[in-house]
């Protein structure tokens, strides 16, 4: 256990297809990884709670990222997920809390529950055009996050999405939903504008309770 605690860098042979579950997990002085090319899965918790690691490269090899990935890793600052990777699985940057920048790829289909809750530092967040679906709680307590434009290809967004989002002002709906989930944008303090298209024709409860 204490040399994994100690490992500072890692080399990943360009024959590895699958990195497994927990493979990496907690090893709290790594600073940085690449993964190679021809890696085509990573599995769950395989970077979580490395808690010096501040940067990670993902070829357009990956198609397959497990959850809780990188989990409390919170002194990555940046990722770019590429569009290989269609499914970002639940927790999987959550309490990543200095990721500023998350770049994700065109081909990214879903956005899973708790994906990205916690990170505190992250300002903004760019959806292509090949997202459809936003889970639960997704974004939540993203407290640095400003501005949040749906477009029209997302189809569904679910509870809690950016819920305590408390420097967000502003809201722009697509029209690709039909109803707000519950508690979607609750407690988002700053909450000044929001832009809902017609075509919205329910809105749950306590959507945007505590705006105030």
């Amino acid at each position: 256990i204490s040399s994994k605690i100690n490992l500072q860098s890692i080399f990943i042979s360009y024959n590895t297809v699958v990195i497994g579950t927990s493979t990496f997990q907690s090893c709290s002085r790594l600073q940085s990884v690449t993964i190679p090319f021809g890696v085509k899965t990573i599995g769950d918790h395989a970077f979580g709670s490395c808690s010096t690691l501040q940067s990670v490269t993902i070829p357009d090899s990956v198609t397959n990222i497990g959850d809780y990935v990188f989990q409390n890793s919170s002194t990555l600052q940046s990722v770019s997920i590429p569009g290989s990777i269609t499914d970002i699985g639940i927790f999987t940057f959550s309490y990543c809390r200095n990721l500023q920048s998350a770049t994700i790829g065109n081909g990214v289909r879903t956005i899973d529950r708790y994906s990205f809750r916690g990170c505190y530092a992250l300002s903004s967040i760019t959806f292509p055009s090949s997202v459809i679906t936003i889970g639960s709680h997704a974004f939540d307590t993203c407290t640095s996050l400003q501005s949040v434009t749906i477009p029209d290809n997302i189809t569904t967004l679910g509870s809690y999405a950016f819920d305590e989002c408390t420097a967000l002002t502003s809201v722009t709906i697509g029209t690709g939903l039909t109803t707000l989930s519950n508690n979607l944008f609750a407690n988002c303090t700053a909450l000044q504008s929001i832009t809902i298209p017609d075509n919205i024709t329910g809105i749950g409860s306590s959507t945007f309770s505590a705006c105030s």
